[in-house]
């Protein structure tokens, strides 16, 4: 998406506005550290002209005095400027990489498939760094700059107006290199962001799947994909670096010309009388400090030229999220409405990319108070169906309805959470403790906790771990067994009282015994909710229950609770 200058503008404008007290305190103290820099150079003229050159002892002892004096006071306000930005780069890091994040989580589910891990992990871990040390930092720095540059030009031409000039000229020659190079910079920033989303796929690839991968021997295969993605990178990277290693050879050599100009003139000048050697020393002074502003300025094109796409990838999610927030000011409140008397499939239709047909024309009801199952061969659409239902996936035409609301509005609103308590075939389970993982920061009384869990028959399990719900969870949970996961599921599905609970395969992984139990009290747990159950056991399917099997890319309700 290409977002208009306009909206880039603005949203630099909003950070520095969001983060006003920190930038006036920066901007402050970098007056002050500007003020004592300055001095410093007119200090040292008068220490050499007025003190050493007339053999003034107090001058030269009062002038060392002061230079020492207004260089400690820089230094501790150079330690204070450095604090305050630490914790302003916290704070917009923080505030960004959460914008982001909620992006992914909250407004683009359907557009979420196996090649976003690499994406969410490229924006967070070096995108998002890339924006910030470019955009936010540079708000105040940029500014700072300007002055600095200013004032370095008012002391050149006030000391030595013709070799003022002449160091101003070379400077402008230096400002026409750089800026000859940026293209070639900008052309190169996409292939370099996509060669490291695809090395952090590779990784992923390789850390998701670490256990298994010498048993299905796909060890050498995997690390040799994830060498030829590295090397890619690297290609790009080298071709990246020798730009810029080019740009920073010729102005250097420029500034190395700049400098000789310097000594030669300036030697002639105070040889002819025409310039004391302090006024020498601090116009050599004044011409390094218009170099550094002078840098900094130019290399903010030249960074954004470097960090194109990283950088407008951020722009384009942040005003995507700005533009959000002001459609839902438009929006009715959906939030408003906590209970749901059914959900509508009207007439939908979906395929995949690869032209795979699921639905053409599915209709159904799905009722309050009434478990529904759905049934069904693997592979005919069951777990597609849920995905509609969730807004992972969106259906080429038809509607879903939750009541009288279309589910894109519930979904543009990011309400989908407020409605439906899912429970996947594959429990999120985090490196955490049972009681968080089951609880994720809500306010749950230990009473209810204990119930839940006793309805999913989960809780004789926990209390039998050492530290009961205190015992830590490894990694997706592997400490428990398929079961275990699956119940812990269903009772955070409880915990969240939502008007909607979806099942996917509800007894996966469970024992007969088990299965029996949580079918017992399914009835109690979904009563006054709209309950979705997939389901491949018949024993699993409760008396009086409405059935639909998904056969011929419909959705049909089963008279008899049998399966094909």
């Amino acid at each position: 998406m290409k977002n208009s200058k306009y909206s880039k503008v603005k949203i630099v404008f909003e950070l520095f506005t969001r983060y006003f007290k920190y930038n006036i305190c920066f901007a402050v103290l970098s007056l002050l550290t500007l003020a004592v820099a300055y001095s410093s150079p007119m200090i040292n003229a008068v220490i050499i002209d007025n003190g050493i050159n007339k053999g003034s002892v107090k001058v030269l002892i009062c002038g060392v005095m002061a230079y020492l004096a207004i260089n400690f006071i820089n230094e501790l306000m150079l330690y204070a400027k450095t604090m305050v930005n630490l914790k302003y780069q916290y704070i917009v890091e923080r505030d960004i990489k959460n914008e982001v994040i909620k992006y992914y989580v909250n407004t683009f589910r359907a557009d979420l498939n196996s090649t976003s891990g690499g994406e969410l992990e490229t924006l967070i871990k070096s995108d998002v760094n890339k924006f910030i040390n470019l955009i936010s930092r540079n708000i105040q720095d940029i500014l700072i700059s300007f002055l600095r540059m200013i004032i370095s030009l008012f002391f050149l031409i006030k000391l030595q107006t013709t070799l003022g000039l002449i160091v101003i000229a070379i400077q402008f020659v230096i400002v026409y290199v750089k800026k000859a190079f940026n293209d070639k910079l900008a052309e190169n920033s996409t292939n370099i962001r996509k060669s490291y989303i695809t090395v952090m796929e590779r990784i992923n690839e390789i850390i998701y799947n670490i256990k298994d991968l010498s048993l299905v021997k796909a060890d050498k295969y995997l690390v040799s994909r994830y060498n030829d993605a590295y090397y890619e990178s690297y290609r790009q990277d080298k071709k990246s670096t020798r730009i810029s290693q080019n740009i920073f050879s010729i102005v250097n050599i420029l500034r190395l010309f700049m400098d000789c100009t310097i000594l030669v003139l300036g030697g002639f000048f105070v040889i002819n009388g025409e310039m004391s050697l302090g006024i020498l020393i601090s116009f050599i002074s004044y011409a390094s400090m218009l170099s550094s502003p002078l840098s900094e300025i130019l290399d903010i094109p030249s960074q954004y030229s470097n960090d194109k796409k990283s950088i407008d990838c951020v722009f384009d999610i942040l005003v995507l999220m700005k533009n959000k927030k002001n459609m839902n000011c438009y929006m009715k409140d959906i939030k408003s409405k906590k209970h749901v008397e059914k959900i509508s499939i009207d007439n939908v239709a979906f395929e995949y990319e690869n032209g795979n047909c699921i639905f053409d024309g599915a209709s159904a009801i799905f009722a309050k108070n009434k478990i529904n199952y759905i049934v069904g061969r693997s592979g005919v659409g069951k777990s597609t169906l849920v995905k509609l239902i969730l807004g992972k996936i969106v259906a080429k035409s038809g509607e879903i309805l939750f009541d009288d609301i279309s589910i894109k509005d519930i979904i543009d609103n990011n309400e989908i959470p407020q409605y439906i308590s899912w429970v996947p075939q594959e429990p999120v389970l985090f490196r955490d403790t049972i009681r968080n993982n089951l609880l994720l920061g809500s306010d749950v009384s230990e009473d209810r906790l204990i119930s839940a869990c006793e309805e999913c028959s989960i809780l004789e399990d926990i209390n039998n771990l050492p530290d009961g719900f205190d015992t830590m969870l490894g990694d997706f949970g592997d400490n428990l067994s398929v079961g275990q996961k699956h119940r812990l599921g269903l009772v955070r599905a409880l915990l969240q009282e939502n008007p909607i609970i979806i099942i996917d395969e509800g007894t996966a992984g469970l024992d007969y015994q088990t299965e029996q139990m949580i079918k017992d009290n399914i009835q109690k747990f979904c009563k006054d909710k709209i309950a979705i159950i997939i389901t491949h056991s018949e024993d699993f399917i409760v008396d009086g229950s409405t059935v639909y099997e998904i056969k011929d890319k419909k959705i049909e309700e089963k008279v008899a609770v049998k399966f094909p």
